[in-house]
C-alpha cells in the first residue's frame, strides 16, 4: 500500500508542477514497494543466476534482440521499464538485457573501466556479462530509478562482489602460494537518455562509479538517496 508523502514539501502548483507531481508518483510507486515488501525487491543476490549466465557462455543467446521495439512509451512509462525488467533480471550486471526499450543505435560510455565506449546494446550486455564473469560471490541493490530530467532516466545500483585470488609469497627458497579474497562493494550511476526522434527508445547511457569501495548498506544508501535525481545527498 503507497504511502501518501509529500516529498518536496509543498504543493504550489508552480511552473515545474506537473514534473513534480509526475516525479512524486514514481517516487510514491518506489516506496510502495520498499513498504509491501519486507525483503526488498530491489536487493537480489546474482551468485546463482551468475553461475548459470557464466558457465553457460550461450545464454544470452536465448535473448531475442529482434523483438519489437517499444515504441511511443513516454519517459515515465519508460522508466517504469527500465525499474521493472532490471528487479527482474539485474541486467545491470547480469547482461540478461531487455532490448525492446532501447534504439539500434544505442551508445554507452564510462569513465571507471575499458572498453570506455561499447556501440549497440547487445553488445554492451555481452559487455556487461564478461565484465562480472566468475565471481565468487557477488550482489546487486537497485537504489533508485527515477525520471531526473527531460528525456533523461537516472538509475543508482550497489555492487558487491568478492573474488578469490592466487599470490606467491616472497622470500625463502620455495616460493608458495596462497588464496586470498577480494571484497568490493561500490555505488554506481547509470544515466539513459531516451530521444523523441526515435520514439521514445533509450539512445544512450553514460555510467560512472560514486562511491568506490566499502560502501554503504542498500538501506542506508536508500535514506541518503536524493529521489528527483537518484544521487546520494
Amino acid at each position: 500500500m503507497a504511502m501518501m508523502i509529500d516529498v518536496d514539501g509543498d504543493d504550489d502548483g508552480d511552473d515545474d508542477g506537473i514534473n513534480k507531481k509526475r516525479r512524486r508518483q514514481m517516487i510514491l510507486a518506489t516506496l510502495s514497494t520498499l513498504v509491501t515488501a519486507p525483503n526488498t525487491v530491489y536487493s537480489f543476490d546474482i551468485k546463482n543466476l551468475s553461475k548459470r549466465s557464466y558457465d553457460n557462455n550461450n545464454v544470452l543467446e536465448t535473448i531475442n534482440w529482434s523483438v519489437p521495439k517499444s515504441r511511443g512509451l513516454n519517459t515515465e512509462q519508460m522508466a517504469d521499464g527500465i525499474n521493472d525488467s532490471i528487479k527482474e533480471t539485474s541486467w545491470l550486471v547480469t547482461g540478461m538485457g531487455r532490448p525492446e526499450y532501447f534504439s539500434d543505435n544505442f551508445y554507452f560510455t564510462n569513465a571507471d573501466y575499458l572498453p570506455l565506449s561499447v556501440r549497440g546494446y547487445e553488445n554492451y550486455c555481452h559487455r556487461v556479462q564478461s565484465r562480472h564473469r566468475g565471481e565468487d560471490e557477488s550482489s546487486f541493490d537497485l537504489i533508485c530509478c527515477s525520471v531526473s530530467n527531460t528525456n533523461e532516466i537516472t538509475t543508482l545500483w550497489r555492487y558487491y562482489s568478492k573474488d578469490s585470488k592466487l599470490i606467491r609469497n616472497r622470500g625463502g627458497i620455495i616460493k608458495k602460494w596462497k588464496k586470498v579474497y577480494i571484497e568490493e562493494s561500490k555505488v554506481y550511476q547509470t544515466v539513459f537518455k531516451t530521444s523523441d526522434e526515435d520514439d521514445g527508445l533509450v539512445v544512450s547511457a553514460t555510467e560512472k562509479v560514486i562511491v568506490k569501495d566499502n560502501a554503504p548498506d542498500a538501506d542506508t544508501l536508500r535514506s541518503k538517496c536524493n529521489w528527483y535525481k537518484c544521487s546520494i545527498k
